[in-house]
């Protein structure tokens, strides 16, 4: 299953008053793969680095899209790794790996695969900007 991984790269301008908030998306994101306030603190600071950056090489508009476009569509979602396991410590002792019925389960905060399209224009315009 292919999905958009947000992790750190999920953020916005709520500092400045516009696109998602960022402190939430930081909480949802922790509360799904495990941490605590420091975590949060830490999601938060390095996305407000990477709005500068964003607006320090003039995609900051793009990125705000990109950005107001995938953050509805974000989601706690989990699947098996096909690892088998007795308990979460065998399951790479992560936050974000339990065991489950004996299979190791990932947690991840992202956007499905079904609904990647429904941001192409923006993802497409924010990666032509950043050129990546």
């Amino acid at each position: 299953m292919r999905v958009v991984m947000l992790g750190v790269f999920l953020s916005g301008v709520s500092v400045l008053g516009c696109g998602p908030d960022i402190q939430k998306t930081c909480e949802e994101q922790i509360k799904c793969q495990g941490g605590n306030d420091r975590d949060v603190d830490a999601c938060v600071a390095v996305s407000e680095v990477a709005i500068d950056l964003y607006d320090d090489i003039g995609c900051g508009d793009e990125y705000d899209d990109y950005m107001a476009c995938i953050e509805p569509l974000a989601e706690c979602k989990s699947t098996q790794t096909g690892q088998t396991c007795a308990n979460d410590s065998d399951c790479g002792g992560g936050g974000d790996q339990t065991c489950s019925n004996g299979n190791c389960v990932a947690s991840y905060y992202g956007v499905s695969a079904e609904d990647e399209d429904k941001c192409e224009t923006e993802t497409l315009a924010y990666a032509k900007c950043a050129k990546f």
